[in-house]
């Protein structure tokens, strides 16, 4: 189960991200595309937030573990994802293309093999919780 920190206030902006996160929890955003499709959502209800708001209230989300944050390689952008309240995904495994920057959800019984492998004989205990495999995607590979 997700811890929430109940310090929290919310904000019609705040609100207003959490709701298109929640919207869209099966997909991964930057916080740029965040700003952008809410700058361009057209409500006239919510002031669309500034990008440093967009960026504050992320950091507050991955602090409270509503969010996962994946960080992109090599000066590639962070990006985000929800998790749901009563999201029972431990392991939490993607595939990031190192060409064109996708990162894919990976759901994959065999990839529990290889983490009791690297544990069992290697002694070392992954973080399955947000692990990235880099490669290149299906589109990218067609290429070389």
């Amino acid at each position: 189960m997700v811890k929430r920190s109940k310090e929290s206030y919310n904000t019609k902006q705040r609100e207003h991200i959490i709701h298109f996160l929640k919207d869209a929890q099966n997909r991964h955003f930057t916080a740029e595309e965040i700003h952008y499709a809410l700058s361009n959502a057209g409500s006239t209800a919510v002031k669309s937030p500034a990008l440093a708001t967009v960026y504050r209230t992320l950091d507050k989300l991955v602090k409270d573990g509503c969010l996962r944050k994946y960080i992109g390689g090599e000066g590639g952008k962070a990006c985000y994802q929800y998790i749901s309240e009563d999201a029972e995904c431990a392991e939490h495994y993607h595939l990031k293309c190192t060409n064109c920057g996708i990162l894919i959800h990976l759901n994959c019984d065999k990839i529990g093999t290889l983490v009791s492998h690297i544990r069992r004989k290697h002694s070392f205990v992954l973080d399955t919780s947000r692990t990235v495999l880099y490669g290149l995607c299906a589109d990218c590979s067609k290429n070389i």
